[in-house]
C-alpha cells in the first residue's frame, strides 16, 4: 500500500469530514500521518484557532469511524501562515512530515494529501529541503487554468506564499483545481440520505452535519453542496473510471486565482472528474 499523510483544515467545511473518512475507510493506504492545517474565516478568531478546532474535528471524525487507533498519528499543524518564502512556522505537523519524508526514496516517494492551505507542507519544505525529491503532493488548490483571474480559490489564497513555496521546491506535485475541475462534486440531501443515513455512525454525523449547515446557508432554497475536498484522495487512487489527468508545464500560484509559469519539471493537472463513479465509490466505503 501507498504510504501517505493527510493535510486538512478538517472544521472549515462539511467536506475534509467526508475526505478523512474515505481516506482511512477504503483500506488503500498506509496512513502515516494526519495533520490539522490552519485556516482564517468567519468561524473563528484566529489561523491558530481554525488549526486548533480541525485537530479536534479530525479525532472526532477518527473516533466516529472507530478508527481511533490512528489518535497519535494526528499532529497539530502551523498557527499562523507564511509571512515571507524563507521563514517556516515550526510544528508537530512539519515535524512529522520530515520524519516520514526521509523513510521515503525517490522511487517511493510520499504521498502527501493536501486538502487546506499548505503551510504545513511549504514548512517542512524549509527546515528540510532535502525532502522535496522524497514527497509527491497531491493538492486541491486554485481555479482551473481555463478560469484563471475569474474567480478565488480558497486554500491558495488563504496562504499563496506557502503554495509558491511548495510549487517552486517540490520536485512531484499533482493538482486538482477546485472552480472548474473538484466543482463537479455536488450531491444534495435527498442523495445523502438515500445513502448514507442509518448506516453507521459516522455516516449521520456526515449527513446530519452537512444538511445541517446547507439549510443555514440556503436559507428554505433548493441547495447542493460540493465535496470538494475527496477528488485530491480520488487523483491518488487515479482509476481512470473516476479521474483523468495530462501533463502541463509547472506554474506557480500568484493567489487564489493567478498564476505565473516556472521553470521546472512538468506537473499532473487533473482536468476532468467522473462524479458518478466517484461517487458510488465513496458511498460504498462509507456506508459499510
Amino acid at each position: 500500500m501507498l504510504r501517505v499523510v493527510l493535510d486538512t483544515d478538517a472544521d472549515n467545511e462539511i467536506d475534509d469530514q467526508y475526505a478523512i473518512s474515505y481516506l482511512i475507510k477504503s483500506e488503500r493506504f498506509d496512513i502515516q500521518g494526519i495533520y490539522a492545517c490552519p485556516y482564517f474565516n468567519e468561524k473563528v478568531k484566529s489561523a491558530e484557532e481554525g488549526m486548533e478546532k480541525s485537530y479536534n474535528e479530525i479525532k472526532k471524525i477518527l473516533k466516529l469511524a472507530k478508527y481511533e487507533h490512528l489518535h497519535e498519528k494526528v499532529k497539530k499543524g502551523s498557527n499562523k501562515f507564511l509571512q515571507d518564502e524563507i521563514t517556516p512556522v515550526v510544528s508537530d505537523a512539519a515535524k512529522d512530515l520530515i520524519k516520514q519524508a526521509l523513510r521515503a526514496t525517490p522511487e517511493k516517494p510520499l504521498i502527501v494529501i493536501a486538502i487546506g492551505c499548505l503551510t504545513n507542507i511549504a514548512s517542512a519544505l524549509l527546515l528540510e529541503p532535502s525532502i522535496k525529491n522524497l514527497i509527491h503532493v497531491y493538492c486541491l488548490g486554485g481555479v482551473a487554468l481555463w478560469l484563471a483571474g475569474t474567480q478565488d480559490e480558497f486554500n491558495f489564497f488563504e496562504d499563496p506564499i506557502a503554495a509558491r513555496v511548495v510549487f517552486k521546491n517540490t520536485k512531484n506535485i499533482t493538482v486538482v483545481p477546485g472552480p472548474g475541475v473538484a466543482s463537479a462534486l455536488t450531491t444534495s440531501e435527498w442523495e445523502l440520505r438515500h445513502w448514507l443515513s442509518n448506516k453507521n455512525e459516522l455516516c449521520d454525523y456526515l449527513v446530519e452535519h452537512t444538511c445541517d449547515v446547507a439549510n443555514e446557508y440556503a436559507k428554505n432554497k433548493p441547495w447542493t453542496r460540493i465535496i470538494w475536498d475527496i477528488s485530491a484522495i480520488v487523483a491518488v487512487i487515479n482509476n481512470f473510471m473516476m479521474v483523468n489527468k495530462r501533463k502541463e508545464k509547472r506554474f506557480i500560484p500568484l493567489d487564489g486565482a493567478n498564476y505565473a509559469p516556472y521553470n521546472g519539471e512538468d506537473i499532473d493537472y487533473v482536468y476532468q472528474l467522473h462524479r458518478d463513479a466517484i461517487f458510488e465509490d465513496v458511498f460504498s466505503i462509507l456506508a459499510k
